[in-house]
């Protein structure tokens, strides 16, 4: 039970809030002008 509660409460939510301020940081830096090779090797 412990673990389904740190998955529910801190890992997810965690997840969640790095994609967003991921996506927040493309949509500044126009990524469709920017990527390339290293934006890719970076998300993998």
């Amino acid at each position: 039970m412990p673990e389904r509660q740190l998955l529910m409460f801190a890992v997810l939510p965690l997840w969640l809030a790095a994609g967003v301020f991921d996506w927040a940081l493309h949509r500044r830096s126009s990524i469709e002008t920017t990527s390339g090779t290293r934006e890719s090797a970076l998300h993998c």
